[in-house]
């Protein structure tokens, strides 16, 4: 793994440079690309993310490896279908991960940083949440927490000043839900 990001790292500056240029050589009024402050922003977040989640996984580890001992669960590592069950597996629980950090407010609130930049390139990539503790496994609407309306129309704002994933007009419908 150390490896892959070894040459990640590398290969993502570069594309950043290359988009950076693109938007300079081909100007165009309506679109402005980068900025040194959203991009500035959009690096310190991202390095506050690799550092807390150094320490955060570190424990992840120790729970996840104290959890193997005790479970009598096992997959043969041997056989081929393991691994195609494990990789649906693993995407059908990050897309109910991630859609409930879009459904849920208090998800939400952790989430909209990776939304909140005025400008669309490869540097927003970069905003990740520093409250990796919200990526633990949860069900949907727990803690009182209550979910948009099914019939809502509206999509989460991605504005930096949004803090919840609905308008005023359906706060009330989910209030009443």
């Amino acid at each position: 793994m150390g490896e892959l990001i070894l040459y990640a790292i590398p290969a993502f500056v570069l594309l950043l440079a290359v988009e950076l240029w693109s938007f300079r050589i081909a100007a165009d009024e309506d679109l402005v690309g980068y900025e040194a402050r959203d991009t500035r922003t959009s690096l310190s977040m991202g390095a506050g993310n690799v550092a807390i989640n150094a320490v955060w996984k570190l424990a992840v580890v120790v729970v996840y490896a104290g959890l193997y001992e005790l479970t009598p669960l096992r997959m043969p590592a041997d056989q081929w279908w393991t691994y195609v069950l494990l990789f649906f597996a693993d995407d059908f629980a990050y897309y109910w991960f991630h859609r409930i950090h879009h459904e849920v407010r208090v998800f939400w609130a952790s989430h909209v940083v990776h939304h909140s930049s005025q400008h669309y390139n490869l540097s927003t990539a970069l905003r990740q949440t520093w409250t990796p503790m919200t990526s633990l496994p949860t069900p949907s609407g727990s803690g009182g927490c209550r979910r948009r309306s099914s019939s809502s129309s509206t999509r989460p704002r991605t504005t930096a000043s949004t803090m919840a994933p609905t308008s005023s007009t359906s706060t009330a419908t989910t209030a009443a839900s």
